[in-house]
């Protein structure tokens, strides 16, 4: 039989034999990618699986006036080896990666904390995704976002301001323990002066009745939410407010304490100062102020010179240095007295008391509406931050 060949001298069964054992080759280099794109893609649909079955969900975020961020983390239960939850936290426009390596286990909660040098890049917080990264086949991985939230809870004004969310002087809600365990109330803000991040605690306008420092107790005056009399607003002069000391404490994380004092409606501020302070809540919430700043004016007011260091007195809870009770000789009103008073921001409280006008004293007792020396009754107002 006479051999077929092609013209390079090879015969058809040869020639057919390579055509075999190169397709074979190229079914084999086909099958090599597609494994291994059926491999990545089970890794990464199994650790997807991991990932959903973690569970991890934000339970708050919240912020101190430090400007630090913790957000608190839950863990239900399902499978995956957590290592490292990583945190994307965005101002809106911009955002960085924070990495908190973790070892909780399912069913538990952990509080990681942010600090600023975590968060340069960004200009405020506004919202954090969490992303877990789990151990699979000897390697760490990370998987897509899982869960998503704004800032919670903010403790003061000052941690408002901190935290980028200040939309200038006015009403902001705050948590005053930062950590939602407090209830959650409305303040009125200054976040303009001095550095902003004032939050008002105590004020008294001249003239009126139903103020919120009358008559008020002991457990109230210590641990009352704010008591508003007037029409609470963005008009200082428009109402009056008192919150409890105790709440002082947790707004106060910088220990700053600010009186500003006008002798009268529409005008400027006649007398202020900042000072440092403290509560001894074991003494009866005795005041301690240093770092006394003269703000505006030239009078040191009475509640430096002649009340510091003094415990806090209501009308049914006597501290004060006298025989009697100071706190019910002027219209039931609470005050650091001492024997009594000079300088007060109750004056003679709403029932003009003993004869002293009903308003705001900046220093000394004299019986007359205020005047740019700081005598006398006018407007009030004190701030903590």
């Amino acid at each position: 039989m006479k051999r077929v060949m092609n013209k390079f001298g090879l015969s058809t069964i040869v020639v057919t034999l390579i055509l075999v054992v190169l397709s074979l080759v190229a079914v084999g280099i086909v099958w090599g990618v597609v494994s291994n794109i059926l491999k990545s893609q089970t890794s990464q649909a199994n650790f997807q699986f991991g990932t959903i079955f973690l569970n991890l969900k934000i339970e708050k975020v919240y912020s101190d006036s430090n400007g630090n961020f913790f957000v608190t983390i839950s863990r239900g239960s399902g499978q995956g080896d957590l290592r490292e939850i990583d945190f994307i936290v965005s101002d809106g426009k911009n955002s960085v990666v924070v990495k908190k390596p973790t070892t909780m286990s399912e069913l538990g909660t952990s509080t990681f904390t942010l600090i600023p040098s975590d968060l340069a890049g960004i200009s405020s917080v506004a919202q954090v995704d969490i992303a877990p990264v789990i151990s699979s086949g000897g390697q760490n991985q990370i998987g897509s976002k899982v869960d998503s939230k704004k800032s919670d809870y903010y403790n003061s004004c000052s941690g408002v301001l901190g935290a980028g969310q200040s939309t200038g002087d006015g009403i902001y809600t705050i948590d005053p323990d930062g950590l939602g365990s407090e209830s959650s109330f409305q303040v009125y803000c200054d976040m303009t002066t001095d550095g902003g991040g004032w939050t008002l605690v105590w004020s008294n306008l001249r003239t009126g009745t139903g103020k919120p420092g009358t008559s008020i107790t002991w457990n109230d005056a210590i641990n009352t939410a704010p008591k508003f009399s007037g029409t609470f607003g963005n008009n200082l002069e428009q109402f009056n407010v008192y919150i409890g000391l105790k709440y002082w404490n947790m707004i106060a994380t910088g220990d700053q304490l600010r009186y500003i004092w006008k002798t009268d409606y529409g005008t400027a501020i006649t007398q202020e100062f900042i000072s440092s302070f403290t509560f001894d809540a074991s003494n009866n919430y005795k005041i301690s102020m240093t770092n006394y700043q003269q703000k505006a004016g030239s009078q040191t007011a009475g509640l430096y010179l002649s009340h510091n260091n003094q415990p806090f007195t209501t009308f049914d809870s006597d501290h004060d240095s006298n025989s009697g009770n100071c706190g019910t000789y002027y219209s039931n009103t609470p005050w650091w007295y001492t024997n009594c008073w000079s300088g007060n921001i109750n004056g003679g409280g709403e029932n003009s008391q003993g004869g002293y006008y009903n308003g705001a004293y900046w220093y000394s007792s004299q019986t007359q509406w205020g005047t740019a020396a700081g005598l006398g009754a006018g407007n009030g107002w004190i701030w903590v931050r």
